[in-house]
């Protein structure tokens, strides 16, 4: 996630562009602790509106918060340990 933080640069144009992510389908995969979902990411941008679809698997463990902090803001300890994602081609 971090290299797509780094490519994407979302902090930057703060004000300027508006993403969306709206979850269409979510559903367990024979991997434990593993799920594959069906999203679309609407962008809004000058007033010019774009649906992307896109598909991920992601795996999610636990973790021992080492922090009151971090407690708070994640009380089930829950973390994305791996993920895969692509968008979806529709036919051109």
């Amino acid at each position: 996630m971090d290299a797509h933080e780094k490519r994407e640069k979302p902090f930057e144009n703060v004000g300027k562009k508006l993403t969306a992510v709206e979850i269409t389908h979510a559903t367990r995969t024979p991997v434990p602790q593993t799920y594959h979902l069906l999203w679309n990411e609407i962008t809004s941008e000058a007033s010019v509106e774009t649906v992307h679809p896109w598909m991920g698997t992601f795996t999610v463990g636990r973790l021992k918060p080492q922090t009151q902090a971090v407690l708070l803001m994640n009380h089930l300890g829950l973390c994305i340990s791996a993920f895969s994602l692509s968008p979806v081609h529709l036919g051109d």
